[in-house]
């Protein structure tokens, strides 16, 4: 079975989270690894579309992947709450299809989320999305038209990439004819991001 990027995603976090994760939580951490992504390479890990849900942003296919995982890559369980209430979460199956297929950069992602979201309560992980810059421009749009707008699409191509990094990737653009100054500047561009990249953690361990 060949794997898309979100199936890859969410069974590479769902692996590695270590505690089983509810839906509404898979959603909001699979959407702000891709804002991270977003920012670190001007790109998704996904590919996916997002839409303003009522509980948040969600990745349209990310019910079908759910679906298509499940009893193989991923298994429901049934757990308590600090509530009381029970609630339906997913862990890692026993009768996995393919291995998640994820680049340093897709890694590198996780990781930094997964650092920021670490022993945080669903309310704050919640939080966490919506001060996200695509979230906020939604409710500060509905906040002016006092509704909630279920369905409309969350503009990812609004966050603003890290300055140095989206500078090393448009110096990335081979001029016609390149020239030794040129060069120079490059490799000099080229240490800058490396040493942004270590600096936001390179090293890359689970």
């Amino acid at each position: 079975m060949k794997p898309t990027k979100l199936q890859s995603l969410i069974l590479f976090v769902v692996k590695n989270l270590g505690y089983p994760v509810g839906s509404v939580e898979l959603a909001k951490i699979l959407y702000l690894i891709d804002v991270e992504r977003m920012m670190l390479a001007g790109d998704t890990v996904t590919g996916e579309e997002y839409t303003r849900q009522k509980k948040g942003p969600l990745a349209r296919n990310f019910g079908k992947a759910i679906d298509s995982m499940m009893g193989n890559e991923i298994t429901l369980a049934i757990i308590p709450t600090n509530s009381g209430i029970s609630k339906k979460s997913h862990s890692i199956g026993n009768q996995p299809r393919f291995e998640p297929e994820l680049d340093e950069m897709d890694i590198l992602s996780v990781v930094r989320v997964c650092k920021k979201i670490e022993g945080l309560a669903p309310l704050n992980l919640e939080k966490l999305a919506y001060r996200t810059k695509p979230m906020k421009a939604i409710t500060d749009k509905e906040a002016k038209l006092g509704k909630l707008l279920i369905g409309e699409k969350v503009d990812l191509k609004i966050v603003s990439p890290h300055p140095i990094l989206a500078k090393w990737r448009a110096n990335m653009r081979i001029p016609e004819k390149p020239d030794p100054e040129y060069e120079e500047h490059l490799k000099h561009e080229s240490e800058e991001a490396d040493a942004i990249l270590a600096m936001l953690g390179k090293q890359i361990h689970f």
